[in-house]
């Protein structure tokens, strides 16, 4: 939208400048007034388009707030690390392979204070407040000119050949975990802030044209990204655009806002006659353009919404195929954009140039070089005519801002900008729920975050000192602490007088509805404190809150006990949880792991005890000690299938040890009375035996059965009687 004054006078500015300013000085009032068909006005706009590692890929210079597309500038091959997880004598174990890469990225060709957010493939990499949501080790370069060299890309090089490049605003990123992008490198984009203000028009131009373009203006945008393949095409979408103005001065041009400064004119020196010839007065010629009503069409970026292209239309006739296209690479709001595009237009379909006015030479009037005129009218030419100059004007007029209606920037469907927090970590001694069956202790492990961000973390097993790496977490799991003490139960009745209220850690943690039947095959799964509990209900009562109901108390075998409040609870599911069955752990043995994930300043460890419940028989179950009429102590039993998944009527689990053993203790107290081993589910103990105890009428006696496995006993199945 600028005007440019162009003359013998204006050609004397010359050197650099004129080079710099180039085609489209002298071209801006042609292109207004002249064509049917649409036409762009300015750079194509890139719309964010991935990061480049060309040779001679030029880098813009930000000023104010903008995202951009890095340039790479240095990266490592990809880093592969392998894992190993699982395995035993029976079955292999299984390697995973992750993938890493070391890079620097070119940001802007000019310092700046800070990066925001950070883009990888369109998800969030670096949040707003500057917590990373993937993991990778990121430091900035602000292009400060006594920035130091990064120390990684030092260590790549050898001493003294790589370049600190001052000047240059980059972002090393240090082990970028690839998993999340397919293993490969992603699209990066970062949201770089120059300065935390808008940005005045003048300033930019000023400081590309090294000073040779002077003066100022009221405009200001949000942000801007200088390109293109010298100074004018650098500048030329602002001066398109703006309502702005460039008149020369004796060492280059000035730059006005064309509603900042007075229009008048002395009419009184303008020229009737030339060589007692009348002379066309001054006169107003419409150009054709003007009556066809072609419509406006910008194209920016809308910080509204993550600074994605916008477009704003603006005219009568809304058609392509009459319309002028204007791409500006920068960041504005919607009511600027709108004011621009609908202040274009009326340059547009009002503007007005005189065919010829003249002045005698050497009596122009000063003011007409200070690019005065009528006024709402400037001057957009000059030009030396026969011993007189030629002068043509071109009328503006600006909007009526309270009368635009601002539209909606509309919703960018982007990466939520969620807090990571610090991991969580759950360890659950697994019960053997399929075959083959396991020959060690299996561990679940199941990770989640205290926000909603949290995705995985890096894990570890620890042996006293040594510490093994097991690769990455699963996906995060679902984890919340008991709101309300929760009761023991008859191990053989389902529980539907207690409930589990539980609250969760974040929105994003959400239980399975459940089947209505705790007993159903695929009822959820819950472990709280060492005992496996299944529900048949879910209500949720607020946002963290849950009600779990219709309990299955103990399954697996498991221990149950009461759990007071602010006990720890756990979703246990394969999706959400890793197992481990082949770390050389025994029954009974304890074992501790490590999560580190990007928002833990330390590692999380955490440890459980007496594992095992993988290779332990379940205790023999329908215990029954008594005395017969003569005295002889009768006892019965149920084995149990330690890789039972649930109550399953009119079936007998298959065996699931090499041989079905059994050892019976009898005790007083703490002393030993008998100890039997053998493979039936029955035994009677004569009169005869019990009478050589010598016990009292009355004393205690107890009996414990035990189930022996290829691996480790059940834990004791008790039942106590009285001696006669």
């Amino acid at each position: 939208m600028a005007t440019l004054v162009l003359t013998a006078v204006g050609s004397a500015v010359g050197g650099p400048l004129g080079s710099a300013i180039g085609a489209f000085v002298g071209q801006q009032i042609d292109r207004a007034l002249i064509g049917n068909g649409p036409r762009r006005e300015g750079p194509r706009l890139k719309e964010l388009e991935v990061q480049t590692s060309s040779y001679g890929t030029a880098i813009p210079a930000i000023f104010g707030a903008m995202r951009v597309a890095g340039t790479v500038i240095w990266a490592s091959d990809l880093i592969e690390k392998k894992s190993v997880t699982g395995g035993s004598k029976s079955q292999p174990g299984t390697a995973t392979y992750s993938y890493s890469v070391n890079l620097a990225v070119a940001i802007s060709s000019r310092p700046i204070t800070r990066i925001g957010r950070i883009w990888a493939d369109g998800n969030l990499l670096r949040g707003a407040a500057g917590d990373l949501k993937f993991e990778t080790e990121l430091r900035i370069h602000n292009g400060e000119g006594d920035q130091p060299v990064d120390p990684l890309l030092a260590s790549s090089e050898a001493p003294g050949l790589s370049p600190a490049y001052r000047g240059l605003a980059y972002a090393v990123f240090e082990g970028l975990q690839l998993a999340e992008f397919g293993n490969r490198l992603p699209s990066l984009t970062f949201e770089v802030f120059e300065r935390e203000d808008a940005v005045p028009l003048h300033e930019i131009v000023n400081d590309v044209s090294s000073q040779l373009i002077a003066g100022t203006t009221s405009e200001t945008l949000g942000g801007y990204a200088v390109q293109g393949r010298d100074i004018g095409a650098s500048i030329e979408p602002l001066v398109a655009i703006f309502p702005v103005t460039l008149r020369p001065k004796a060492d280059g041009l000035e730059l006005n806002g064309w509603f900042d400064v007075p229009k008048t004119i002395l009419t009184g020196s303008i020229a009737t006659m030339i060589n007692r010839k009348s002379i066309e007065r001054l006169s107003r010629v419409r150009s054709a353009r003007a009556h066809g009503g072609a419509s406006i069409a910008l194209r920016y970026y809308e910080k509204g919404r993550d600074y994605q292209a916008g477009l704003q239309r603006y005219g009568a006739n809304l058609n392509e195929n009459h319309e002028t296209q204007y791409e500006l690479p920068a960041c504005l709001d919607t009511a600027q954009a709108q004011r621009l595009t609908a202040l274009n237009w009326l340059q547009q379909s009002r503007a007005q140039s005189t065919s010829a006015g003249f002045f005698p030479y050497g009596t122009i009037p000063p003011k007409i070089a200070e690019n005065q005129f009528d006024s709402d009218e400037k001057i957009t030419e000059i030009e030396y005519f026969n011993g007189h100059f030629r002068v043509s004007k071109q009328g503006w007029v600006d909007t009526d801002r309270g009368s635009l209606t601002i539209g909606d920037p509309g919703r960018d469907v982007s990466s939520p900008d969620l807090a990571v927090g610090h991991t969580l970590l759950h360890l659950i001694d697994l019960p053997a729920v399929s075959e083959p069956l396991p020959s060690q202790p299996v561990i679940g492990v199941v990770a989640a975050g205290t926000g909603e961000g949290w995705r995985k973390a890096a894990l570890a097993y620890r042996d006293g000192l040594a510490l093994t790496e097991l690769g990455r977490t699963a996906p995060a799991g679902v984890i919340g602490v008991l709101q309300a003490d929760l009761p023991s139960h008859a191990g053989h009745l389902l529980d539907t007088s207690n409930n589990l209220m539980v609250r969760v850690h974040h929105a994003g943690m959400d239980f399975p509805t459940g089947y209505g039947d705790p007993l159903h095959p695929n009822a959820p799964l819950l472990h709280v404190a060492g005992e496996l509990i299944k529900y048949g209900d879910c209500e949720q009562l607020g946002p963290i809150d849950f009600r779990l109901a219709r309990l299955a108390r103990g399954c697996f075998g498991s221990e149950i006990v009461q759990h007071p409040t602010g006990t720890a609870i756990c979703l246990a599911n394969e999706a959400t949880s890793l197992r481990f069955g082949s770390l050389g752990l025994t029954v009974d043995e304890s074992a501790s792991f490590e999560a580190v994930g990007i928002g833990d300043s330390n590692p999380v460890l955490e440890s459980i005890s007496a594992v095992g419940r993988a290779i332990r028989p379940l205790a023999p179950c329908h215990l029954k000690v008594a005395f017969d009429q003569v005295q002889n102590l009768r006892i019965s039993w149920f084995r149990r299938s330690r890789w039972d998944t649930g109550w399953r009527d009119f079936s007998d689990l298959s065996v699931d040890e090499p041989s079905i053993m059994f050892e019976v203790e009898i005790k007083s107290g703490q002393v030993l009375l008998a100890q039997f081993h053998l493979s039936a589910e029955y035994i009677e103990v004569s009169a005869a035996l019990v009478g050589s105890w010598g016990l009292q009428t009355g004393v205690p006696i107890t009996v414990d059965v035990r189930q022996r496995g290829a691996y480790a006993l059940s834990r004791p199945t008790s039942q106590t009687v009285v001696a006669r």
